[in-house]
């Protein structure tokens, strides 16, 4: 799976990235926030555990965790991994990726 393939697959999910084929900052902070959420090695690279969660997940057929582990993300978005954040969240951030976290829960489809 080359970088535009995964570019498109993670923007399949949702994420707001340039499909353009160059591995960046936005790219790799997507590749983490999937990694998290799917109880993979957090580590930005695109690897053979990352690849076939992704390719599961695209095709239907979903993997990882059975129920979304939000301390695991929050400590990740803390941990200053997480680039868009640095190492601390305002209370406000944390109530809006609540209330995302909360819709998704609702509305989602029920993939991680």
């Amino acid at each position: 799976m080359d970088t535009r393939e995964v570019q498109a697959a993670l923007v399949a999910l949702g994420c707001s990235l340039v499909v353009d084929g160059k591995p960046g900052q936005v790219t790799k902070a997507a590749i983490q926030a999937f990694q998290v959420s799917h109880g993979l090695h957090v580590d930005g690279i695109v690897g053979s555990q990352t690849i076939a969660a992704l390719t599961a997940v695209v095709s239907g057929k979903p993997q990882g965790l059975s129920v979304f582990d939000r301390a695991k993300l929050f400590a990740y978005l803390r941990s200053g991994n997480a680039p868009m954040f640095g190492s601390s969240l305002s209370s406000g951030q944390v109530r809006g990726i609540e209330g995302i976290l909360d819709g998704f829960a609702k509305t989602g489809d029920g993939r991680d």
